[in-house]
């Protein structure tokens, strides 16, 4: 399931973002019917629990969070490319700012988008917008690459799913 279907919702996920809810939920029903594959679960069979309990899989619009995130994290840690890193800046590091409490928070800037559809799903206003509503312990996490980001990540997001129970 993994190598077929997994690998290929996770690729460009990105893009995904703002996705009208009929074909956010044709991707999902694809997710979830690779689960009812995996643990043979009957059509008519509840499906969500077994995911998130047995599989550790995160819903469609949380493992698309998951994601974003994690590229937001890289480029705070200089890991990805220059591009992402210019567009996820800090508010400490921003011109003409002075000492606020925002910048004690680990806050990134949003930059304005107007109302159309286009600006408010672009990677520089959702990569900031999601960082910003992680925890704060999330967001202050220690600046080295190490996998506990990730796995504090995932277990946010599994608590925000609401369906079934979060792993430890």
């Amino acid at each position: 399931m993994h190598s077929f279907i997994t690998v290929r919702l996770d690729y460009c996920c990105s893009l995904y973002v703002g996705f009208p809810a009929c074909r956010s939920g044709c991707l999902n029903r694809v997710l979830r019917s690779a689960a009812r594959l995996c643990g043979r679960i009957p059509k008519f069979g509840h499906v969500s629990a077994y995911m998130l309990d047995v599989l550790h899989w995160l819903p469609l619009l949380q493992r698309i969070s998951y994601r974003i995130i994690a590229l937001v994290w890289r480029s705070l840690l200089g890991l990805a490319p220059a591009y992402l890193r210019d567009l996820c800046c800090p508010t400490s590091s921003a011109q003409g700012r002075r000492s606020l409490r925002s910048t004690e928070r680990g806050v990134l800037m949003v930059p304005f988008a107007r109302t159309a559809t286009k600006q408010n799903r672009a990677f520089s206003v959702v990569g900031p917008s999601l960082w910003n509503g992680l925890p704060l312990a999330l967001r202050l996490h220690p600046r080295i690459h190490s996998e506990s980001f990730y796995s504090c990540l995932k277990t946010v997001l599994f608590s925000r799913a609401g369906v079934g129970s979060a792993p430890e």
